[in-house]
């Protein structure tokens, strides 16, 4: 998947490991990926307009909140905070004492932390057997702090807590609320997929926004909350129940494995009603290598492939339904970003499994539901059959507010599912490596079916984003394509996976052409043999080879252009293919391409400047009979263990530290507290606030930076 590389995720692995022990390793990279500038300060009113003022609010007296205030150490702040905020807690809402326990479910984990805030906000009362500390429940959470000087939002500080929290809560969510306590103040956060939004520091004993805040998020809509209506689980009552024995089996899914129903908003096309008819996908013939377009110009966007505005109802849109359980794949360890995340899914209507893509695309970008259905208009071969697809109406984020001290606008993010007729296999699962090579061969057709013929430039090739379907490759995730013909502009930041990105972008912020995405595909070539095809090294060579792909902070490039400059024409040696003599040759030509496309070679042939030269290659090598008949599957190779210098007794000692660190000898030590422990009633008396004049209130408008 792809990865945002102006983000401060992509870290040398040698940098990581540069403490003396494993736990503090993990606390290294654990700030290391802490999403710095990810933060959005705004006006508190602003922030409590987000949810909808009701009437009725009590009187707030300040004497409890006075006392919560004068509590040290900071742990005997909790339970009178908890009790002051009763009076405005609604329904079936309640709050909960967590801070002396850890959510169990190891699924809730921030690399080895698990979840414990210090209180909770849970909308109904916890399920038997669930326990008082359980993040997949709770709506929100508090956060306590004594001394000032640790308010992450005054000190630049990381904010590991709110990271950790919203990790783990933000799983279907579409925003989650929080509330941080500094001693006599408070922050309310709202985290959302391009960040969090941050209010002005401010005084909860002078001022009624916290318990305004309580008051309207424990009587809000469940939308509102943040709770994600179209993708709920499916209960004994719901109209899918019916179709929940068949989806487990489809699905194999156990008895206790939650189910989940997810709606698809699809907007049908106006000017071709049969474009998403269900038809065979197009698959590579050699005899008729290159397809051309009979739609006319190529480049000319149709008015339903452009991208329009969503916050308004759909028109002639279809809801289709889906049965889905665990995502197999999940790309990311922070609550921010794409969140990207795969389903197989139990379609309904046509009873049978189809692929259900999750996730949050930036607005600038053309959808790539969108980009699907320009694909299959232009006949694009080994693209898959697109089903249905749209934006979930009215879940978008990053538009809200601009930063009232920088100004800064976050890039908008809109929740969008696509739904295509294959699951496929991951590529790293090839049969052989003659179907590895055929399935690139395959992956190159459709890359240039799409440029040429439909003028999209893929931009993002890598490993997870082939896949092998009956023995065939396929190109998917076109969410980062560039329609060519498109004026709409693009976010002014680096995007891609940086393990195989080609040389020249990893240098400079050149504009991305069809000879980077080829690049690109001959390192996913290599990257994969590496890892899964028979070769000579050892684990520690593999783990040397690897680093080749990794981040170099001062010097990105460096890894694979040593590797290009000299290895040129022995690539296959550089890659410890022996066998089959086939694939050594051909890897050597790879590797000399790109040498030749850095300039680091000359060549008249070995061009990347088009696809001729490299699909000419790759299907003169796959005509070899004898390779097709080699049975050389996919191998999970042993990869060296990465180790670090550690100082022993005036001693320089060799140490194995993997990384991350496994949660469950941690979830072992946990203790867990089940429902029972309520608030205690006893009324409080004391003076009320004055909200007559609350704006003029010193602390209102106080930033605390």
């Amino acid at each position: 998947m792809a990865q945002n590389l102006a983000h401060p995720l992509h870290l040398n692995l040698k940098q990581l490991l540069s403490r003396s022990t494993r736990r503090s390793a993990m606390v290294s990279l654990r700030r290391a990926l802490t999403p710095r500038g990810k933060y959005t300060f705004m006006r508190t009113q602003e922030f409590l307009n987000m949810l909808p003022a009701v009437d009725g609010r009590p009187a707030i007296k300040k004497a409890p909140f006075q006392k919560v205030a004068e509590q040290t150490p900071e742990v005997k702040m909790y339970d009178p905070m908890y009790k002051a905020l009763k009076p405005f807690v609604g329904g079936t809402w309640h709050m909960k004492n967590t801070s002396k326990y850890r959510d169990a479910d190891l699924r809730s984990t921030y690399f080895d932390q698990l979840v414990s805030p210090d209180g909770a906000l849970y909308p109904q009362p916890l399920p038997d057997g669930i326990p008082i500390c359980s993040a997949r429940h709770m709506a929100s959470y508090f956060e306590f702090k004594t001394d000032p000087t640790h308010d992450p939002f005054s000190t630049h500080r990381s904010g590991q807590d709110s990271i950790e929290n919203d990790t783990a809560i933000s799983e279907y969510r579409t925003r989650i609320f929080a509330i941080f306590i500094i001693k006599d103040k408070c922050r309310l956060l709202c985290h959302t997929r391009t960040g969090t939004l941050v209010t002005q520091k401010f005084s909860y004993i002078n001022t009624p926004f916290l318990q305004e805040f309580i008051w309207r998020l424990t009587r809000a809509t469940p939308s509102d909350v943040g709770y994600d209506e179209t993708f709920m689980p499916i209960l004994e009552n719901d109209d899918l129940a019916v179709h929940v024995p068949e989806a487990r089996e489809y699905l194999h899914a156990s008895r206790d494995d939650t189910l989940f129903r997810v709606a698809v908003d699809t907007v049908k096309s106006t000017s071709d009603p049969s474009d998403m008819n269900i038809s065979a996908p197009f698959v590579y013939d050699p005899k008729a290598d290159r397809v051309d377009s009979d739609d006319g110009d190529a480049g000319a966007l149709d008015a339903d492939e452009l991208d329009t505005d969503t916050s308004e109802p759909p028109q002639q849109a279809e809801r289709t339904w889906y049965i889905v359980c665990k995502p197999f794949t999940f790309a990311h360890h922070l609550p921010v970003g794409r969140g990207t995340q795969c389903f197989m899914a139990y379609d309904v209507q046509r009873k049978c499994v189809v692929l259900l893509k999750d996730q949050w695309r930036v607005a600038l970008y053309t959808a790539e539901g969108k980009v699907y259905v320009r694909l299959r208009r232009r006949k694009a071969r080994h693209i898959l059959r697109i089903i249905a697809h749209g934006d979930v109406l009215g879940q978008r984020c990053g538009h809200e507010v601009p930063d009232v001290i920088s100004g800064a606008i976050r890039r908008e993010l809109v929740h969008t599912r696509v739904v295509l007729d294959a699951v496929g296999k991951a590529l790293h699962h090839f049969a052989s490596t003659w179907e590895l090579v055929g399935a690139m061969r395959d992956v190159l057709v459709a890359h240039r079916d799409a440029f040429q013929n439909a003028q999209v430039l893929h931009s993002d090739m890598s490993e997870g984003n082939w896949i092998i379907v009956n023995g065939r490759g396929y190109l998917i995730d076109w969410e980062l394509s560039k329609l060519l013909a498109s004026t709409q502009p693009r976010v002014a930041e680096r995007t891609g996976t940086w393990q195989f990105m080609p040389i020249r972008l990893l240098n400079d912020s050149s504009v991305h052409e069809v000879r980077d995405d080829l690049e690109a595909a001959i390192w996913v070539l290599f990257w994969t043999l590496i890892k899964y095809a028979a070769n000579k090294f050892t684990p520690s060579d593999r783990l040397k080879r690897l680093e080749m792909f990794e981040y170099h902070p001062n010097n990105p490039s460096f890894g694979k252009r040593d590797f290009a400059t000299f290895t040129a024409g022995k690539t296959a040696a550089a890659l410890g293919v022996k066998e089959p003599p086939q694939l050594v040759e051909l890897t050597n030509k790879l590797g000399f391409a790109i040498a030749v496309n850095n300039d680091y070679e000359t060549s008249s042939e070995h061009s990347l400047e088009t696809h001729d030269w490299i699909l000419t290659t790759l299907n003169s090598a796959l005509e070899d009979s004898d390779w097709k008949q080699l049975n050389d599957s996919a191998r999970e190779n042993d990869i060296g263990k990465p180790v670090v210098e550690v100082e022993d007794s005036g001693s320089r000692k060799r140490k194995v530290m993997e990384l991350p660190m496994d949660a469950r000898e941690e979830h072992k030590k946990q203790r867990l507290c089940y429902e029972g422990d309520d608030l205690d009633e006893e009324e409080e008396e004391g003076e009320e606030i004055d909200e007559s004049n609350v704006l003029e209130h010193p602390d209102y408008g106080e930033l605390g930076l």
